[in-house]
């Protein structure tokens, strides 16, 4: 029953009835048929666009505040890629969330104070130098010194690290931020760990290329022969010519320490007839050779550490604890090579870092499918214009359809039909039929009057409707989007040929190591592979026992070295750049790609250069101030002197001219028959050999020459370098590590493997999609036509009606309160469903029912839409750097992006440094023109204690501080500011302090730190080494007997020389107030000034007090020039008291040297000039904003046409069906 009363409705279903047309039974079944193909139409539209609403994703970007950690793992989790939490502290020191702790060997922890005691007694009384006991007390104390520098070293590098400033504008995940931190931290302890390791092997090789003789005669031992011996005129003082020579000592029987300083022998202690080998230890050339060379094995022997003790005669104990990292036969240099530390770990609290990140708030994006309430808001929108738009579409294409079929019917014959056609499309007509067109007819209204509203209304309706609907397509079309594209698993070459500036990639493996992508090999220069420098060959010279060959192979030998240490320097510059890895969160592009690589590989090699060279300039002027003994200084035929004067004997050799004029001492290119072109071979072997070149080894002939002194050895001459002149000197042959050539391969296939790339993102701006525009104009349709049909009808029929009224009588116009009344009864009547087929108090029902509920509905999506937000994207191309900050004090670093053209942008283009030195720097104090008037001849008519002697050293050193200082500033500045600041986005002023403070102040530490802890090591090594200063500060030459005969030769004996209660053997400080004193003047302190064991020890100790007064000056300094004031244009003035700076007139030069003479670095940073080198293309920011009004607009169109559509359907059914109910219970409506 049910199913043929359903069948009978819709075989009666007459969705396009028209009461005008009643008895045309053509044009009713064309109503039906319209109705058929709409109800099968409908719902097929209707069906695809729920499919494509459902299926489609939109891109939402969504704000959230009070992030905490957890919530924040979870977004992470969710949303990797388009997560952006900015924090609100740009700059975290290490120290918020890093904890590093060091343990170091036990042998630090030990005290050797009273075993050096102990010991030292033994290196005065012993004569037998291979006895241990001689040198033992030096090997404890630098094993202390040694493990003090590393302790200091990784203190004040920590205290760097943790005041380093971590700088970051986003937040950065569990995973990121771990894998950082430990990249730095690992880095930090490799750097450290290769500085103390290349400076200690400089010096090391500094020390045997110079020939330096022990004090404790452990290389060399000097032999004096007296020649002639006179008495001076008219006194008992007898002065006496002698000529010495040396004897270099062997270890294991065969290893010379003339030609290696790995000259080694185990440690013995001699005791009457008795022997003790101490396991582990050795003895050799040099104090700091044979510790390195040594091991704790006999620490760790119960037996081997007692008979030390006995033998030392020292009762007490010594504990050694095992070490957790080390065993004991590890060698004290492996121990150095880790710094001693035996074991570290570092603590790092994500937490804390999250807390100081001070996050407010998160934004994200993400696709999803659109939510049920905006589908459900688009499809009710979409109804409205479906269902008018079918309804105009369906009859006329009906009507057109069957007309068509009728015409070919009733035609008899083609000629008929070809006279019948035209006449359908006669202009006439179809003027006809557009000006008849009536679509607010009504049956209830027919007079004249209101035909001709009905018409007026069309004509306004449908030029309204075009108008409105031209601007509304025009709009859509033309407005732009940004939109968010996706690129799964992209492949090297898609990523090689795609051309999109806001193409993002990010990398599934964030860091990844140099050694992957990158492949460097050296060329060394010609020399480094040449005969010259075969060791073979080397050891052929050796044996030869010829003067000049020995001097050939002792040069040969030292650039062999200087090629040792450039390649080692180079390669572990080289090793820790392959063990650094590359952090690449996202994708860098092939050509950023190679400048960044570029950039990285040639700062690194530059800063090897750089600190090569620092040190060996370094250990040049450290050689130069203490004025150190080198066996050169005395092995040379013209021998060298000894005066004896005042029964107080005292040697001098040749003093070694640091002024490099023309003495014979530096500048000698002859040997023997041989004169080089430019290669020097005398007195000071470094400054010899740094001023020399190589241009005579490129001659075949000079190398022929050669074999004079060189038997049975061919040379082949050196071949060409590429980017080294024949002259070149061998120091600036070394400023380059003595690399002639780089040949670099930089894989960016690796690096993108390495990358490992899941998705790519851009961002595109594009127009809406044909799909969406003819969705959003359906639903606009439906409604801007029935809010047209609503208010064009009345506001007509009211304009008219005015017009009428005009024309009448003003007597007899209605009374304004029955106007009133009558137009309540017309609301209280109204009925929008006259046309339904309903008894007329249902369709009045019907009518209050559908406003109250249109109303209800409406203004609800009213609220919503207008409360919603939506994320607007502006783009402003090539803004001023006045616009960029007004934009970015509106908007935030989140929103606002500015894109640069240039991405990579050198420090030095925005950041300048103007050094100001400490004002002795610029005084006449460290100028060479002064030095050069300083005495340097005063011996017989000065004291050994009056600073005179030293006055040339102890200004050279002064001057040698404000040089390094100077080049040091200025090196590690150039290195700083050619480094690259990488950025695709522009970073706001205060980014970009917070980026480029925290490197300033690291550089300003390494940079004092580097200097100073190398000038500790030198003087450590040195006094370690006891190495004999040519001035005779450290050591006393003991006294020649007079009574040997002519021709006598003798070993001349060194002693320890004492200031006051203080032994240079047990402390290299030992210091007594510089004064000058003579027969001819009275004594006077030369203020604030000191001498002692060496003079660079001294000088550091010193102030300046002396320099700021001028009568100190006038007595102390001007009496120790060569010539008088009134013959120079050199007039020492005293240094400004007033002068504003940050040290004072006792500050030691110690305290200065540390501050590298530093008033201040006055770094000016200039965000103008980095933003006009940035050259910004483009700056896009978003902004959250209400739904503005146009977009409101056009969706309420929309509702509105579907809305009324639906309650149009709806509610009459659901009223007549009410009402048929209440009828067959017998229920009355009480009023309607």
């Amino acid at each position: 029953m049910f199913i043929l009363k359903l069948r009978r409705f819709f075989c009666e279903l007459n969705l396009f009835r028209n009461p005008y047309v009643i008895n045309n039974r053509h044009q009713i079944k064309n109503q039906y048929i319209s109705t058929r193909i709409f109800i099968l139409t409908f719902p097929i539209i209707l069906l695809s666009v729920i499919l494509y609403l459902s299926l489609s994703s939109i891109t939402m970007t969504t704000s959230i505040e009070g992030i905490n950690d957890e919530l924040f793992r979870k977004l992470h989790y969710q949303y990797n890629d388009t997560l952006k939490c900015p924090c609100s502290n740009l700059s975290i020191p290490y120290q918020s969330f890093v904890s590093i702790t060091t343990t170091f060997h036990p042998i630090c922890s030990v005290d050797f104070d009273p075993l050096i005691n102990a010991l030292f007694k033994y290196t005065e009384s012993l004569s037998n130098h291979h006895d241990f006991r001689f040198t033992a007390a030096l090997q404890f104390r630098l094993l202390i010194h040694l493990c003090f520098s590393a302790k200091e070293i990784l203190r004040t590098r920590l205290i760097d690290f943790n005041n380093t400033l971590f700088v970051d504008i986003f937040l950065l995940d569990e995973t990121n931020f771990h894998s950082r931190v430990k990249q730095l931290i690992d880095g930090f302890f490799q750097i450290i760990i290769n500085d103390f390791i290349s400076s200690l092997q400089i010096i090391r090789v500094n020390t045997f290329i110079n020939q330096f003789i022990s004090g404790i005669h452990s290389n060399y031992k000097i032999i004096g022969e007296r020649r002639v011996c006179r008495k001076k005129f008219r006194s008992a003082v007898y002065s006496c010519h002698w000529e010495f020579t040396t004897h270099s000592e062997k270890y294991a029987r065969t290893c010379d320490c003339s030609s290696s300083f790995s000259c080694f022998s185990p440690a013995i202690i001699y005791d009457n007839n008795k022997t003790f080998i101490v396991n582990g230890f050795q003895i050799g050339c040099y104090v700091v050779e044979s510790l390195l060379s040594s091991s704790l094995e006999c620490f760790y022997n119960m037996s081997c550490l007692n008979q030390l003790l006995y033998y030392i005669e020292l009762n007490t104990s010594i504990i050694l604890q095992p070490s957790k990292k080390f065993h004991a036969t590890d060698s004290i240099e492996l121990l150095i090579n880790e710094l001693f530390v035996d074991d570290w770990y570092h603590s790092v609290d994500y937490k804390a870092y999250f807390t100081a990140c001070q996050v407010r708030k998160c934004t994200y994006s993400y696709e999803d499918r659109r939510s049920i309430l905006l589908i459900a808001t688009t499809i009710v929108s979409v109804i409205g214009g479906l269902t008018t738009t079918l309804f105009c579409i369906i009859p006329i294409i009906i009507k057109f359809i069957r007309k068509q079929k009728t015409v070919r019917i009733r035609t008899v014959n083609h000629q008929n039909t070809i006279h019948r056609l035209p006449r359908l499309f006669n202009r006439q007509k179809l003027i006809k039929r557009i000006r008849l067109i009536n679509l607010f007819k009504s049956v209830h209204s027919r007079t004249e009057f209101d035909i001709q509203n009905e018409f007026l209304s069309t004509r306004i309706y449908i030029i309204l409707l075009l108008i409105i609907l031209c601007i509304s397509i025009e709009y859509h079309i033309t407005s732009m989007s940004i939109k968010t594209l996706t690129i799964q698993t992209p492949s090297f070459n898609l990523i090689s040929n795609i051309n999109e500036s806001s193409l993002k990639c990010s990398c599934s493996m964030i860091t990844i190591s140099f050694k992957t992508f990158i492949r460097i090999q050296p060329r060394f220069h010609p020399i480094c592979s040449s005969d010259f420098v075969n060791q073979t060959l080397l050891n052929t010279i050796n044996t030869t026992n010829n003067y000049e060959a020995e001097i050939l192979q002792k040069r040969f030998y030292i650039l062999s070295l200087f090629c040792q240490l450039s390649k080692q320097t180079l390669e572990f510059a080289l090793d820790q750049l392959d063990n650094t890895h590359f952090l690449s969160p996202e994708l860098i592009f092939e050509n950023q790609f190679q400048t960044k690589i570029n950039e990285i590989i040639n700062q690194t090699i530059a800063v090897a250069c750089s600190t090569f060279n620092t040190f060996i300039n370094l250990m040049i002027d450290t050689n130069t101030i203490n004025n150190l003994l080198s066996n050169d200084a005395i092995f040379q035929p013209s021998g060298a002197w000894s005066v004896i004067d005042l029964n107080k004997p005292v040697l001098f050799f040749n003093k070694i001219d640091h002024t490099f004029d023309n003495r014979k001492c530096i500048f000698s290119n002859q040997l023997g028959n041989i004169t080089f072109d430019q290669f020097y071979t005398n007195c000071n072997v470094l400054q010899a050999l740094m001023s020399s070149s190589l241009l005579s080894f490129y001659n075949i002939i000079h190398v022929k020459l050669f074999h004079n002194y060189i038997q049975n050895i061919l040379y082949r001459p050196l071949e060409i370098p590429t980017n080294y002149l024949k002259n070149a000197t061998i120091a600036y042959i070394l400023n380059t590590l003595m690399v002639d050539t780089y040949t670099k391969s930089i894989s960016y296939e690796n690096y993108f493997k390495k990358c490992k790339t899941q998705t790519c993102t851009y961002k595109k701006e594009s127009q809406e999609s044909f799909i969406d525009i003819i969705l959003t104009m359906i639903g606009f349709i439906g409604g801007i036509m029935g809010i047209l049909h609503v208010f064009i009808k009345i506001v007509v029929q009211f304009l008219r009606n005015i017009t009428r009224k005009t024309n009448r009588n003003i007597s007899q116009r209605r009374d304004f309160w029955n106007f009133i009344h009558s137009q309540y009864k017309k609301l209280y009547s109204i009925n929008t469903f006259g046309h339904f087929n309903d008894l007329k108090r249902n369709q009045i029902i019907s009518t209050r029912i559908f406003l109250i509920l249109f109303l209800i509905i409406l203004i609800i999506l009213t609220f919503y839409t207008s409360l919603t937000f939506t994320e607007r994207f502006v783009e402003i191309n090539q803004p001023s750097y006045n616009k960029f900050l007004s934009l970015n004090k509106q908007y935030s670093s989140s929103n606002l992006i500015c894109s640069c053209s240039n991405i990579y942008i050198p420090y030095r283009t925005f950041l300048s440094f103007s050094p100001k030195f400490h004002q002795i720097c610029s005084s006449v104090f460290s100028q060479t023109r002064f030095l050069d008037l300083l005495v340097h001849q005063t011996i017989l008519l000065v004291r050994f204690y009056d600073y005179r002697q030293f006055s040339w050293e102890i200004f050279t050193a002064i001057r040698v501080f404000c040089d390094l200082s100077r080049k040091t500033v200025e090196e590690q500045v150039n290195i700083f500011l050619s480094a690259t600041l990488i950025s695709n986005q522009v970073l706001s002023e205060e980014q970009l302090q917070a980026h480029i403070e925290p490197l300033i102040q690291a550089m300003i530490q390494v940079s004092q730190q580097k200097i100073n802890i190398l000038i500790k090591l030198i003087r450590d090594v040195t006094y370690a080494n006891q190495i004999v200063s040519n001035s005779f500060t450290n050591l006393n030459v003991e006294d020649l007997d007079l009574a040997n005969e002519t021709g006598s030769n003798r070993t001349i004996g060194l002693t320890n020389k004492r200031y006051g209660n203080c032994n240079c053997l047990t402390s290299s400080s030992c210091i007594i107030p510089a004064i000058t004193q003579d027969n001819l003047n009275p004594r006077f302190s030369f203020d604030g000034f000191f001498i002692g064991c060496y003079i660079l020890d001294s000088v550091l100790l010193s102030s300046m007090k002396c320099l700021y007064s001028q009568k100190c000056i006038d007595r102390a300094v001007v009496s120790a020039m060569n010539v008088p004031l009134y013959a120079t244009d050199v007039f020492p003035s005293a240094l400004n008291p007033n002068e504003n700076s940050s040290y004072t007139v006792n500050t030691t030069f110690s305290d200065l040297f540390a501050k590298l003479m530093l008033e201040t670095w006055n770094q000016k940073l200039s965000h103008s000039f980095y933003y006009q080198s940035c050259n910004v293309s483009s700056c896009t920011y978003t902004f959250i904003v209400r739904r503005e009004f146009t977009y409101i607009t056009t969706i309420l169109f929309g509702i509105i046409g579907g809305l009324n559509k639906v309650l149009r359907v709806i509610v009459p059914r659901f009223v007549s069906f009410t009402m048929k109910i209440l009828y067959r219970n017998k229920v009355t409506p009480t009023a309607y």
